[in-house]
C-alpha cells in the first residue's frame, strides 16, 4: 500500500521512501513543484521532491478525511468527507476551512475552471463558485441516484463521473 512512483512513464514502479502516516491515498494534486495526498483519516501529505518523501501538512484540515483537491491559480482547496472544504495559499503547508460553506460538508470532488470551483456532495448537490471558494450557490442536480464519485473541467465543459453509470 502507500505512493508508488514511476520515473519512466509507468513501465516500472517504486515505494515512496517516506509513506504517508495513514497510507490509505485517496486523491493526489500537484501545484508547481509541489506534490499532494489527500488520506483517509490522514489529512494532507506533501511532497517537494517528486514523491520520493513525503510529510505531512503543518496545520491540517480539522477533518482529516481529505477526498480531492482543485488548484485555482496557486491556491489550493481540499475537500472533505464532513468537514466542508479548506483552503491553503502556501502550497499545503497549513490549511483553513473557508469562512462560507458549501451547504452539505460531505465533499466527494473538486473541480476548478479559472477562479469558478465546482463542489460535488456526497449527498448528491452539485456547487458552484465563482469567486475561488469564498461563497457557494447550487449548481445544479444531477441525474437522481447518481452517485457523482469525480468532477473535472476543461474550462467549458463540467464532468461528472457515477459510481456505476458513467459519465454525465
Amino acid at each position: 500500500g502507500g505512493v508508488l512512483r514511476s520515473i519512466d512513464g509507468g513501465v516500472t514502479w517504486a515505494a515512496a521512501t517516506t509513506q504517508p502516516t495513514n497510507a490509505f491515498v485517496l486523491t493526489f494534486a500537484a501545484s508547481g513543484t509541489t506534490l499532494l495526498a489527500g488520506t483517509q483519516n490522514g489529512g494532507v501529505f506533501r511532497s517537494t521532491d517528486g514523491g520520493v518523501t513525503w510529510t505531512a501538512a503543518t496545520t491540517q484540515p480539522t477533518n482529516p478525511f481529505v477526498t480531492s483537491f482543485a488548484v485555482i491559480r496557486g491556491t489550493l482547496l481540499a475537500g472533505t468527507n464532513g468537514g466542508g472544504v479548506f483552503r491553503s495559499t502556501d502550497a499545503g503547508v497549513t490549511w483553513t476551512a473557508i469562512p462560507r460553506q458549501p451547504t452539505e460538508l460531505q465533499i466527494g470532488a473538486l473541480a476548478a475552471s479559472g477562479t469558478t470551483v465546482f463542489a460535488e456532495s456526497s449527498w448528491g448537490g452539485l456547487y458552484r463558485s465563482s469567486d475561488g471558494g469564498d461563497t457557494w450557490t447550487v449548481a445544479a442536480s444531477p441525474p437522481v441516484n447518481a452517485g457523482v464519485v469525480a468532477l473535472a473541467s476543461d474550462g467549458t465543459t463540467l464532468i461528472a463521473g457515477a459510481f456505476g453509470r458513467g459519465v454525465f
